[in-house]
């Protein structure tokens, strides 16, 4: 097999691979990553409406670091092409030409297929390709950069350095690696042409990077992107766990552990010079990552633009082992090779016995991750983690087309508040507000949150808005019963708040819980669309409604000689409630109604997970029956009804999704 098939193997292996890696778990290609979603607002607003802010008419604010990428979308949004298959092909494509121009280093050598085999069968270059994020673009032109750097040519050099910064400002670090090797191998180099010894490239990198500074210092006010900010201010414990990520990494990528080989000949001096460039680019973007904390992304995807020149400098340190005499050497070498892309292989699936051999518990086992994790997500590693992201955006896109549909055609003025503003700022189309600051600004924070990294904002403060937010999203992953109030504060004080010096967490907790007594908890229905012929299946979903608006459900209680009934008015968006009929007798008992029509002492609701819609001027029955004049031998003095969130049991804070209606009899 000659090189040119081998490569084209090595490309269908990788599109199998993102196929599998990326799927929706019905067998579809996966939607991008929620947090793509707001590159793709940015670019909407900016092709339909002319300005480049996630809220329209409050710009002044850097959303999204990645000012090409924006742009980027901005062409698929011009084409009325779905902008997020658009930035998913670019992505793939991207990762394509990655493995093609790293096959180029060494093209007179079979043994150059090496770093090609590593990036194809690696689950982090899969995932990463189809996120819809510019994480295939920025590994492609981070490569484009080296391979230039490495054949001396300057102008192509300044090209992909210029476009790599534009694409994320943290290609600075490989500009400042590339141009520090670049001093060094002017000293050691004498026979260097005058191309390889240029420093002219570099300036058209820190030209693009000095405009954008003043753009955003005149719009903004600030001169350094939110992932400086996230490195000059970070927050405690941020770098305990980016060595803890780093360890995750290595656990999702085995063959990483080849390193030892090219670090072993550059100890001994027998590395080649393009092997110890490429372990000096994929050291200084390591550091950079532990310096940033533990990456949202999934699938240690955070480690992504290291991984082309990690793995050259495995394949220069192994042909350094193949060219060897020793023919031991070369077959450890060979079987180590493949152990480790086997190791690495299983990452990519999901935990599961191999054959006769008892592996999942293990499997699973390998697969939890050891460190933090952002709010509403477990972020376990490997495959587990690329799956758990693809449904929780599945169900943010199910709340933005829920909202768009049944909220927005209310009014499209109402606000929403939100940790995972992406897909719910997309779909909807409302105004969404993001509670980390990341695409708006809030309360507390000088400069733009960052995306790279777990971010805390005061969360009293953000509540403090006037005249308040609408609706608020509290929590992301199914609940099994309603959460109460002091639930929701707990979980937002421990993972998202960070609140000032001196106040204990019960305080705290309080503060918040207070902040939120404005607000009442409601289930809405919530389908997901699948891009294939399954139809999605209803969840219920739980959101916080601010109670000005005044948009519960109004209940009403008719007796005539027939017996009772309930009836409900409904004038806003659809909402699933439970109902629950009580009768009351002269010794201060209480008998509730069943679904069958008996009478229990109980607690018990006469119907369950009922979608009440909006009704008009009319009202829609509920329930009727007979009203039982005694029960027991006791006189019946009254009888109530109420609507209840699904989920709440007694004594809940946001049981109550209507008034109590009461009639004496």
């Amino acid at each position: 097999m000659n090189r040119s098939i081998a490569l084209f193997v090595a490309l269908v292996i990788l599109l199998a691979h993102i196929l599998a890696i990326h799927n929706d778990g019905e067998g579809n290609f996966a939607f991008p990553y929620d947090q793509a979603y707001v590159v793709f607002r940015l670019a909407r607003h900016l092709v339909r409406e002319g300005e480049l802010a996630w809220n329209l008419g409050f710009g002044g604010f850097e959303s999204y670091p990645s000012s090409l990428w924006v742009a980027i979308a901005s062409i698929g949004e011009r084409l009325s092409y779905p902008v997020f298959l658009f930035c998913q092909a670019t992505g793939v494509l991207a990762t394509l030409f990655t493995v093609i121009l790293l096959a180029q280093f060494r093209p007179e050598r079979t043994a150059s297929l090496i770093a090609p085999l590593l990036l194809v069968t690696s689950g982090i270059v899969a995932a990463g390709a189809a996120n819809g994020l510019e994480s295939g673009v920025f590994v492609l032109f981070a490569t484009a950069s080296f391979w230039s750097f490495e054949r001396g040519l300057a102008l192509r050099l300044a090209l992909a350095l210029t476009l790599l910064c534009l694409v994320r400002h943290e290609g600075l670090v490989f500009v400042g690696a590339l141009f520090a090797i670049r001093l060094f191998e002017r000293r050691t180099r004498p026979e260097a042409t005058r191309s390889e010894r240029a420093l002219w490239p570099f300036l058209a990198p820190v030209a693009a990077l000095t405009v954008a500074a003043l753009v955003r210092a005149r719009a903004t006010g600030l001169l350094l992107p939110p992932t400086a900010y996230a490195l000059l201010d970070p927050e405690p414990g941020q770098w305990r766990d980016g060595l803890v990520y780093l360890g995750d990494f290595v656990r999702v990528s085995v063959d990483a552990l080849l390193v030892a080989y090219p670090l072993w000949f550059l100890l001994r001096r027998r590395l080649s010079r393009s092997g110890t460039h490429a372990l000096v680019l994929a050291a200084a973007w390591t550091v950079l990552v532990v310096l940033g904390g533990r990456s949202p992304l999934p699938f240690a995807e955070g480690m992504l633009p290291a991984l082309p020149f990690l793995f050259l400098a495995i394949q220069e340190g192994l042909t350094e082992v193949l060219d060897g005499v020793s023919t031991l050497q070369r077959k450890v070498a060979i079987g180590l090779l493949f152990a480790g892309i086997a190791g690495t292989a299983l990452a990519s699936k999901t935990p599961g016995n191999l054959g006769p051999l008892q592996t999942e518990r293990w499997h699973a086992r390998w697969m939890e991750s050891s460190g933090s994790a952002r709010f509403g997500y477990e972020q376990p590693l490997g495959r587990l983690g690329v799956d758990e992201e693809i449904a929780r955006t599945n169900r943010l896109r199910a709340v933005g087309l829920f909202l768009r549909d049944h909220v927005a055609v209310v009014d499209p003025t109402y606000s929403v508040l939100s940790p995972w503003p992406g897909s719910i700022g997309y779909l909807s189309n409302m105004q969404v507000w993001d509670m980390l600051g990341r695409t708006n600004a809030v309360p507390g924070r000088d400069a733009p949150a960052s995306w790279t990294r777990r971010e805390r904002a005061d969360v009293v403060a953000v509540l403090a808005r006037e005249p308040g937010f609408d609706y608020l999203v509290p929590l992301l992953e199914p609940e099994a019963s309603a959460p109460t109030i002091e639930e929701i504060a707990a979980r937002w004080r421990a993972e998202l708040d960070r609140a000032p010096a001196g106040q204990a967490p019960a305080e705290r907790e309080a503060r918040i819980a207070a902040a939120l007594a404005d607000y009442e908890l409601i289930a809405v229905p919530i389908y997901g669309f699948n891009r294939g012929p399954v139809p999605p299946k209803g969840q219920s979903f739980y959101l916080l409604r601010h109670r000005r608006l005044a948009q519960r459900p109004e209940l009403g209680l008719e007796l005539d000689e027939h017996g009772y009934r309930v009836l409900v008015r409904h004038k806003s968006h659809q909402q699933l409630v439970d109902l629950s009929v009580t009768l009351h007798d002269e010794l201060g008992r209480r008998w509730h109604l069943r679904p069958n029509g008996a009478l229990v002492a109980a607690p018990v609701h006469a119907r369950t997970s009922i979608l009440v819609y909006n009704t008009g001027s009319r009202s829609v029955e509920l329930v009727r029956g007979a009203l039982p004049a005694e029960v027991e031998g006791s006189r019946v003095v009254a009888i109530e009804a109420v609507l209840h969130n699904p989920g709440c049991g007694e004594g809940h804070g946001f049981a109550a999704t209507s008034d109590v209606v009461r009639v004496a009899l």
